[in-house]
């Protein structure tokens, strides 16, 4: 300040606007500015002034003058409340009205998604409040929000569901952020189901009756395995079958049918007249064309027998 007085130009402010109802130094500091400001007029040699408002009322008076017409009073009632405060009377308040604060809502506040995903909306409504700038994002990285992520006010937001390649239900939640406030989208995603239930048929014992258990009586026994999944469009089927006998067998098969066939001989070591029990390991991988991938693990009795 002292420096315009010395005929530079006025010099830059200390900090960003204050918002809200501004509040003035202590009094102190101006009464002290004040002090200044008088030994720089006499150092340019001004003449001395007369006036009925003495230094420190001149200070106050002023200053509470410009606290209420910085915090919204007119000319007028800036003038009143300081006479008031002159006449005896208590501080009244500024003219200052608080910004309404912001808040929005949702619609829907939550949605059921499918296991294929998709692009979606969710609608942002404002509620209370103006000027209020929001943000938003997502927690899982499988959900992804179409750009811009921020605004002003209402909106339609667009996101978009990847493929949930299990069959485990999973959850998102987009949340939206503003001054003062935060508010939710949870997005519940289902698995890509499938059935996983696994037939075993031992022809030459039951014909197309189910069994637990396929019996090695003849030198070429078939034992049959079928899936019951029935995934939407191609699908490929990664079939693996593993039993003692007594090393490690190990059937495969890799191709697009739900059925697998495998045969096995009578008579080999460790067989019995009456047979000889083992654990059959059956894994089956299944790939469908949308790219989720499903593996499903059974297991079922093997009986060897002598021819």
């Amino acid at each position: 300040m002292l420096a315009q007085i010395d005929g530079n130009p006025p010099g830059a402010v200390c900090g960003t606007a204050a918002t809200g109802e501004i509040a003035f130094p202590q009094r102190t500091d101006l009464l002290d500015f004040r002090r200044q400001l008088e030994l720089k007029y006499q150092q340019m040699q001004r003449s001395l002034t007369v006036t009925f408002v003495d230094i420190e009322g001149a200070v106050i008076w002023i200053q509470e003058y410009l606290r209420y017409r910085l915090n919204g009073c007119d000319h007028i009632t800036a003038a009143q409340k300081v006479f008031s405060q002159i006449d005896g009377n208590g501080v009244a308040p500024t003219c200052y009205v608080p910004p309404e604060k912001c808040n929005y809502r949702l619609t829907p506040g939550s949605r059921e998604v499918g296991g294929a995903g998709g692009t979606f909306d969710v609608d942002l409504f404002r509620v209370t409040g103006s000027n209020c700038p929001w943000t938003v994002s997502s927690d899982q990285s499988w959900l992804t929000i179409t750009p811009p992520a921020t605004g002003e006010g209402p909106a339609r937001v667009t996101y978009t569901v990847g493929l949930n390649t299990t069959n485990s239900r999973r959850t998102a939640n987009i949340r939206f952020d503003w001054e003062g406030g935060s508010t939710n989208h949870i997005v519940f995603q289902g698995g890509s189901y499938l059935d996983t239930t696994i037939t075993l048929t031992d022809s030459f014992r039951s014909g197309s009756q189910l069994v637990t258990s396929c019996y090695i009586r003849s030198t070429a026994t078939p034992c049959t395995l079928t899936s019951l999944a029935s995934p939407p469009g191609a699908a490929t089927y990664q079939w693996r079958v593993e039993y003692l006998y007594p090393n490690l067998i190990t059937h495969t098969q890799f191709n697009a049918s739900n059925v697998f066939t495998f045969t096995q001989q009578c008579g080999g070591s460790g067989a019995t007249a009456d047979g000889t029990d083992a654990t059959m390991t059956v894994t089956l991988i299944i790939t469908e064309a949308n790219g989720a991938v499903h593996t499903i693990v059974r297991e079922f009795g093997i009986r060897f027998f002598l021819c």
